[in-house]
């Protein structure tokens, strides 16, 4: 494997020669010889950095195939007039068959770029001549969807009572604060083992309450709606909400009465549904077109 730091002043070097050819003026008999020279000379050290770029690769890349969705960005701490010497199609090319063979990577894309990368881009130093500097650029990931949906949660009837008189259920809300599900249970903070708990959809759970023996048979931890794409907004049961805790919680579709017994089941929520918790309280579930 080649030692970048072996060609720390081979670039240096590589751009006086190329400052003093243009900036001479040479004569009918040495302009042929000079000419073939800096061909020789842009030749060798193109090769150069070629094997200094594979060599840091080898070095930073132990999984070569990620390469396929990642960005080489080669930068290039010089003047213009060196920089457009590499700075070519047929440069990168060449590039591309050298770490193809020698190192089996193959890049969506390289990039060449002039001037020193930012301390933010976190680019590698090839060598130690302060001048080449390397980075593979991660693709960028898509920014996920948020489906855009709202439904709210209201008391039935006077079966029971809740803090606030309506609940609003988003999807965009649920993205924006990373709610993961929207917890139901008597009170807004009760005490549970694990400590406290916010439900986000709370049953009054004050003793003076005129619905207490409505709300009293509600769990602190007894349901949460949560929302995938798959299903939309779903109902799914928590372990004190259920029968084995001495619980209960149903759902009424028209005539259709859905049992939720299983915490490990999602069932999804549809415009009019009632949600039954303990023996009394009924949810009113309606969505917001």
């Amino acid at each position: 494997m080649a030692n970048p730091s072996t060609n720390a002043s081979w670039f240096d070097a590589f751009t006086h020669r190329v400052a003093d050819f243009f900036s001479e003026t040479p004569t009918a008999t040495t302009d042929a010889a000079a000419a073939t020279d800096e061909v020789s000379a842009k030749i060798e050290d193109k090769q150069r950095l070629t094997r200094s770029v594979v060599a840091t690769l080898e070095e930073l890349l132990p999984d070569t195939k990620a390469a396929a969705e990642q960005k080489l960005i080669v930068w290039i701490d010089t003047d213009q007039l060196t920089f457009n010497v590499y700075n070519t199609p047929a440069y990168r090319a060449q590039l591309e068959d050298a770490m193809a063979n020698e190192c089996g990577c193959c890049f969506r894309a390289i990039e060449l770029r002039i001037g020193a990368p930012d301390a933010a881009d976190r680019a590698t130093p090839i060598g130690d001549s302060g001048k080449l500097y390397l980075l593979v650029e991660a693709p960028q990931q898509a920014a996920p969807q948020v489906v855009s949906r709202k439904a709210t949660i209201r008391i039935f009837g006077d079966a029971g009572s809740l803090i606030q008189p309506e609940y609003i259920l988003s999807t965009e809300e649920m993205h924006t604060r990373g709610i993961k599900a929207y917890n139901i249970g008597a009170g807004r903070t009760p005490q549970v083992p694990t400590g406290y708990r916010e439900n986000h959809i709370a049953i009054d759970s004050d003793p003076n309450s005129p619905m207490v023996d409505k709300n009293k048979f509600v769990s602190r931890m007894h349901a949460h709606i949560g929302f995938s794409n798959q299903f939309g907004f779903y109902l799914q049961v928590e372990l004190d909400g259920t029968r084995l805790m001495g619980k209960r919680t149903r759902i009424f579709r028209g005539e259709q009465k859905i049992e939720c017994d299983n915490p490990q089941i999602k069932v999804p929520l549809q415009d009019g549904d009632l949600i039954e918790l303990g023996k009394a309280v009924v949810l009113q579930y309606s969505e917001i077109q």
